[in-house]
């Protein structure tokens, strides 16, 4: 691609960037449209602007606080992925979440805050208790909540074979809890929790389902403070393909919703090549009841 790039002369390259912007344009008023009938209003678009890279610090520079609400859309067309997101602010942000049906449940804005927050907090409390129990350091490299339809979740999980746990929250009344190691890292952390061959690396052993309900409750430590008394129900260990260890629980969720709250949450450590995934899925109704 860089040598394709580079044989262009600088009218091809300004050319390439007018019909991206056109069509970019033409995606997202038809997009528009559809959240200008949500809104009960006309929206109205300021000229794009074109960026040869584009970060989160880019995209969130006028969102206020530390995070923001984005709203994803991945298309493809002619088989060109790309990504569409939208990043409310002010009155929209409240209106979307709080004008809706009599009787409809609601998450409220300072909610979702809040629960991002202790995910957060959960998320550096299992990376302590990691570094307790197995003695291996890591850091957060990751913490984000998501709302997503049933069916996309799995698809998080990449193709690579994961071995770990899965713990209900309240016998599962109030959600799931996957703890995930790819095979090296569950390698390294057996290595760390037991004697040189001192056991095998798989699913259901001793040492990565002690280190998972470890990261488990330390993960889950700073929500009792907000969504009530969280119990963890023994784990199913799971071992197999990441799009595939979690089903039972997914068919579980989705013959009640279409959609969920995922917060996500990945442990790192570089020098060991250690990265463990966690991923809670809180029933909705104890965001909405509070």
């Amino acid at each position: 691609m860089k040598e394709l790039a580079a044989k262009r002369r600088p009218c091809s390259i300004a050319a390439d960037r007018s019909s991206l912007r056109e069509s970019a344009h033409l995606v997202v008023r038809e997009y528009i449209d559809g959240l200008a009938a949500r809104l009960g209003g006309p929206v109205e678009l300021s000229p794009p602007t074109y960026y040869d890279h584009l970060d989160d610090a880019t995209l969130l520079a006028d969102s206020p606080g530390s995070g923001a609400l984005v709203f994803e859309s991945r298309l493809s067309g002619d088989g060109v992925p790309f990504s569409l997101l939208t990043v409310p602010r002010g009155y929209a942000i409240e209106y979307l979440l709080t004008d809706r049906p009599v009787g409809e449940e609601v998450v409220p804005l300072d909610m979702l805050e809040a629960f991002d927050g202790v995910a957060r907090e959960g998320a550096a409390e299992a990376a302590s208790l990691l570094a307790e129990i197995a003695e291996i350091e890591t850091t957060v490299e990751t913490s984000q909540l998501r709302f997503l339809g049933v069916d996309s979740v799995a698809e998080r999980l990449g193709t690579e074979r994961v071995i770990g746990s899965v713990f209900g929250l309240n016998g599962g009344q109030d959600g799931y809890l996957a703890v995930l190691l790819d095979e090296t890292s569950a390698r390294t952390v057996t290595d760390a929790m037991v004697p040189v061959g001192g056991e095998t690396v798989q699913v259901g052993s001793s040492a990565v389902a002690g280190v998972s309900r470890a990261i488990a409750s330390g993960f889950l430590d700073r929500w009792d403070g907000l969504v009530g008394d969280v119990a963890l129900t023994s784990p199913a260990a799971v071992e197999g393909v990441g799009t595939a260890v979690l089903d039972p629980v997914l068919r579980r969720v989705g013959s009640e919703c279409d959609n969920t709250f995922v917060v996500e949450a990945t442990l790192r450590n570089a020098e060991t090549d250690l990265s463990c995934e966690l991923l809670a899925l809180p029933a909705a109704h104890r965001l909405t009841a509070l």
